[in-house]
């Protein structure tokens, strides 16, 4: 039985450099101490993770305040608050546009339903119900989201208003 011949190894490409010269050594590894994670990203939240916290919150709040007062109310309201500043404050800079577009359309997608489901009589005065709850609870909407805009813009201008002072 003959052994079979070892094989070649193979030749490295010389693509891009002079024939003679040897190609470049790797760059050698991060210690762990100096090394960031790749998924890491910038820290805070996602305008995804905005949404599913106010989203989450309200919910929470508009549950406990339907089952415990016959309808949703004050307590409602200092949750869905809470949760749109909470946003505004814990979201990315390049996301923080969404800490203000997020919570009218967690607001409606709450309220509407909410209204639709507990309203009697046929469809007309269903839609009605829908729309006269975005109406009812308006200044809640109007605080939570005009405050998610105020932490924004001191987020965005902010940190421009302060570096100018101390020049």
């Amino acid at each position: 039985m003959d052994k079979p011949a070892d094989p070649v190894p193979p030749v490295p490409l010389t693509v891009g450099r002079p024939p003679g010269q040897a190609a470049a050594r790797p760059a050698a590894p991060r210690s762990a101490s100096t090394a960031r994670p790749a998924a890491q990203g910038s820290p805070g939240l996602t305008a995804t993770g905005v949404a599913v916290v106010i989203f989450a919150v309200s919910l929470v709040g508009m549950l406990v305040d339907a089952f415990t007062g016959g309808g949703i109310g004050w307590l409602f309201g200092g949750f869905f608050v809470a949760s749109c500043c909470y946003g505004a404050a814990q979201v990315r800079r390049s996301d923080l546009v969404w800490a203000v577009v997020v919570p009218p359309l967690a607001f409606a997608a709450l309220v509407v339903p909410h209204a639709v489901f507990t309203a009697t009589g046929g469809a007309l005065s269903q839609v009605v119900a829908g729309m006269n709850g975005l109406l009812d609870l308006g200044p809640v909407l109007w605080v939570g989201t005009g405050a998610a805009a105020a932490i924004a813009a001191w987020r965005r201008w902010g940190s421009r208003l302060r570096g100018s002072a101390r020049s």
